[in-house]
């Protein structure tokens, strides 16, 4: 049995062996020199400084109290030196192949200097890679176990023909929203944005959606080439289009990421994204968007400009979107293929914070779009506008078309003035065959017409306690059977004896007689008319070369307004576009509905007797018409052509003609055609009342209606934003 003393002393000396083997390994990890140049540059203590000063800046831009990293560094500091081994290595080998002087000059000495300063750079830059790769020591440097990007890297190549190429690196903790022993809130209030959103992986917004000149759309593209998780290029991704762009979904749909880091590698191509100014070029780069729902530890950006571009202005701002704080930096750094510009920024992004790049650069150096190209894409962009502006253009090419087949007039004749209208045309025919469309003028002619030939007589008097207004009540004449050389209407205005026309009363009998007469004029003289069985008349108003092109218009308007209304809430000025096409397009139905009604050759001599008729009421010009030896005026011929007059618009012209007689007429006995308020003959005032009368007693009552009430965060394109699924 051995002594416990012995044993005692076994023990004490095993374990200072082991103390000192562990100690000899972490002496040999520390004092290892990384390269056999790299030796006589720094001591073991030199070296130990390094790597804590290193890891300490790291700490410190993470706002991680130092006390953290005192307290873990004998746990730290192993992993570390393993981590940035192989990167150090292999950057001090490339420093001493350029720098072959300095590696053999004298310590203390300029290019000794230099050299060592290019080895501190470097090593570092490792240092601040390594917090960030190693998820070991990613974890000391994190406040809490919420899901947030400790990383987000842009790299963007400005190609010569304008296309973007860009990478994005984004390393990401998916935690459990728990909070954590570090966690504070920044002294603004703001927390740090804790949240479990990250199940399956993440998702990336992209805007493509941008109001330009106009305001109109200017839209880009979005076309992803690959997706990675920690480099694996078998990543699942899907893309689903929203609102002002897409949104790019990666993960698997059936698998949940364990808690964890995860770097992601996005990369894409888009265009449209650079201005080409006057003087200048630019590029202004929304580098992570404003859209993310969880805190950016850490982002930074790399522009690659084209060989023989330089810099004219460059910018950077951070925060929410607008704001034009600058907690960022940007260095510029030219090689033989490019003008690299690096922005970064200097504290964490909160949640909805984002970091905005711009570069102005020399003009010419990348292609501008052709006119061509940039028309072409902006029809791309605001595809139902320009599909409106294309029909308005194609329908107004087919009415063109249209009437130079069949919607051209032939040649008028000489036209004279006419003392006495076409036999054989009533008022109402008259003023059909004149203007090609119906009027209720054609009514109060008409019936105005049956008065003077004493077939009904036309009582007016006042009516109404406040405002008083004429009602017009029709009476049976001395001559209910007269005759003239024209078909008069004799029988249908029967219906109207005993009727009270009033404006503002809707009177029945009044609309059906008007709509006999309407249906009888378009069948004797219209050609086209429905109900002309024997296709004879003076015109045809070929709207059948316009129906088509209405039921289209129309088809097109409702589905331009449904595709637009999706697209309002960014921009509502695409509706007002779209409902401003509304103006053109009846404009030009309009304008070639009554352009393609057409005479044949025996409605152009109608029409031009007609037109020397008018001539003749309207020409106040005596001693012209003497000439001519035209009938007497009297009264009785006044009260005769009143009522084509009236059909050809022109009884105030008429009127005034007839003005001093009609005056001295007015106290001779009533001629019987019609009784007011101490008047017997048609006046000026009794034509234009009795048609608007005729006009709104002639009008069906409605079922009534209702109706209803400088540069900054989050500029340029890119942008977006994401979070987790």
């Amino acid at each position: 049995m051995v002594p416990k003393p012995t044993l005692l002393k076994h023990f004490f000396i095993k374990q200072l062996v082991i103390f000192c083997l562990i100690s000899a390994v972490c002496n040999t990890i520390s004092a290892q020199p990384y390269t056999q140049n790299s030796k006589r540059f720094f001591t073991n203590t030199e070296i130990n400084e390094l790597v804590y000063n290193a890891a300490k800046e790291v700490f410190e831009y993470n706002k991680v109290p130092e006390s953290v990293l005192k307290n873990n560094f004998r746990n730290i500091e192993p992993i570390l030196l393993a981590a940035i081994k192989p990167g150090i290595v292999k950057q001090f080998k490339i420093i001493e192949f350029y720098n072959e002087n300095g590696i053999t000059s004298l310590s203390g000495s300029k290019p000794f200097k230099s050299v060592k300063e290019q080895y501190t750079k470097y090593f570092t830059r490792e240092v601040e890679q390594a917090f960030l790769r190693n998820e070991k020591l990613r974890t000391y440097i994190s406040f809490n176990t919420s899901d947030r990007i400790t990383y987000f890297k842009s790299d963007v190549t400005v190609h010569k023909n304008g296309t973007l190429l860009v990478t994005e690196t984004i390393t990401i903790y998916n935690g459990d929203g728990e909070k954590g022993p570090n966690e504070t809130e920044f002294a603004d209030g703001i927390s740090d944005g804790k949240n479990d959103q990250i199940k399956r992986g993440i998702t990336r917004t992209f805007p493509t959606m941008y109001i330009g000149d106009f305001k109109l759309f200017y839209n880009t593209t979005f076309k992803v080439i690959n997706v990675k998780r920690e480099g694996n290029p078998g990543e699942q991704w899907r893309i689903k289009q929203q609102a002002n762009g897409e949104i790019l979904f990666i993960g698997n749909p059936a698998y949940f990421l364990p808690n964890g880091f995860y770097t992601y590698t996005i990369t894409y191509e888009t265009e449209h994204q650079l201005k080409h100014l006057d003087n200048e070029d630019q590029l202004a780069w929304n580098v992570t968007g404003n859209g993310w729902d969880f805190r950016i530890e850490s982002a930074s950006c790399i522009i690659h400009l084209p060989s023989g571009a330089k810099a004219t202005d460059v910018a950077c701002a951070t925060g929410l979107q607008g704001s034009t704080a600058k907690d960022c930096n940007y260095t510029l750094q030219e090689t033989s293929n490019s003008l690299d510009i690096h922005f970064k920024t200097i504290r964490p992004l909160l949640p909805k914070e984002g970091i905005s790049s711009r570069v102005s650069f020399t003009k010419g150096i990348v292609a501008a779009p052709s006119p061509l190209a940039k028309a072409w894409w902006l029809f791309m962009s605001n595809k139902p506008l320009f599909i409106m502006l294309l029909l308005i253009l194609l329908i107004t090419v087919y009415y063109c078309i249209a009437w130079q087949r069949v919607g051209k007039d032939p040649l008028p004749g000489n036209i004279i003035p006419e003392f006495y209208p076409p036999s054989n045309l009533s008022p109402a025919a008259m003023g059909y065959i004149y203007f090609q469309e119906w009027d209720n003028k054609m009514v109060a002619a008409t019936i105005v017409d049956l008065a003077v030939n004493k077939v009904i007589v036309i009582d007016v008097a006042k009516e109404g306690f406040i405002f008083k207004h004429n009602a017009y009540t029709i009476k049976a004449g001395s001559m209910p059977s007269a005759t003239s050389a024209y078909y008069n209407f004799n029988s249908e205005g029967s219906v109207l004896t005993g009727q009270k026309i009033s404006k503002g009363s809707y009177n029945a009998a009044l609309l059906r007689f008007s709509n006999d007469l309407r249906k009888y004029v378009e069948a004797a003289y219209r050609i086209d008319a429905d109900n002309n069985t024997e296709k004879r008349g003076f015109f045809s108003l070929n709207n059948k070369y316009t129906k088509v092109p209405i039921v289209i218009s129309s088809i097109a308007f409702i589905c331009c307004f449904v595709w637009t209304m999706q697209d309002a809430k960014i921009n509502p000025w695409t509706m007002v576009w779209i409902c401003g096409c509304i103006i053109p397009l009846v404009i030009v139905h309009t304008f070639f509905g009554k352009l393609l009604s057409a005479y044949n050759q025996v409605g152009r001599k109608v029409k031009d007797t007609i037109e020397g008729f008018k001539m003749y009421l309207t020409t106040a010009d005596e001693q012209r018409m003497n000439v001519m030896n035209p009938p007497d005026k009297t009264p009785e011929l006044y009260e005769k052509y009143l009522p084509f007059a009236i059909a050809l618009n022109c009884e105030v012209e008429w009127g005034k003609n007839f003005e001093n007689i009609l005056d001295s007429a007015t106290i001779q006995p009533s001629s019987g055609v019609y009784t007011s308020l101490g008047s017997n003959r048609f006046s000026s005032s009794f034509v234009s009342s009795f048609s608007g009368s005729i006009a709104s007693a002639s009008t069906p009552p409605s079922s009534g209606s209702s109706s209803g009430g400088g540069f900054s965060s989050g500029s340029g394109g890119g942008g977006g934003g994401g979070g987790g699924w």
